[in-house]
């Protein structure tokens, strides 16, 4: 993990927070070879906002305080650049993923910088489409267990069903015969 990266505000949240221990162990890594975060100013925005929804004051003036050991990278003109042809991009091909996220994504792209998220289906739409960003998930480990947890559910599901299949058969139960009217004949009026 020596490159160089920009936390999405949902890894941000999460290093703030302290709950994800996978995702605190990556930023303190992180923090021993890179001495600070950085993030967007669309981070900021959206932090605040949240902040701000919830009426937390003491919390948007404790990220405040915070935020002056980050490095907080702008939105220049040659990122909005990018930005416009993400957002083009993603509504032409019928794959949008919100206002904030192409910000992001250009931000990072303008900056040749990895980007950080949770949010990985997002981002993964931009690679086929021409946009070179790379990308990493602090949660990874997590999310792998996820997705584990997600087969075995899968598997449970399989097994209930031949279950069901197997008990109904040795009952001699008969499945329900569906039909369906023929598209070439029109059910009669009464």
């Amino acid at each position: 993990m020596t490159d160089k990266a920009i936390l999405d505000t949902d890894i941000l949240s999460e290093v703030m927070r302290g709950k994800d221990a996978r995702v605190v162990e990556r930023a303190s890594a992180y923090l021993q070879i890179h001495e600070c975060l950085t993030i967007s100013v669309i981070t900021v925005a959206e932090v605040i906002k949240g902040f701000e929804r919830l009426q937390r004051e003491s919390e948007v003036a404790r990220f405040m305080a915070n935020i002056r050991m980050m490095d907080v990278l702008s939105l220049t003109v040659d990122a909005a650049i990018i930005a416009g042809r993400i957002y083009g991009t993603l509504e032409r091909s019928g794959l949008p993923i919100g206002r904030m996220d192409p910000l992001v994504a250009a931000i990072a792209l303008n900056n040749n910088l990895q980007l950080v998220t949770g949010n990985v289906t997002h981002y993964d739409r931009l690679r086929p489409l021409g946009f070179d960003l790379r990308i990493s998930n602090w949660r990874e480990q997590f999310s792998q267990i996820f997705q584990s947890l997600t087969y075995w559910k899968i598997f449970q599901s399989l097994c209930l069903l031949a279950t069901t299949i197997s008990v109904a058969s040795q009952a001699k139960l008969r499945p329900v015969k569906t039909t369906f009217p023929r598209k070439d004949r029109v059910p009669s009026q009464p």
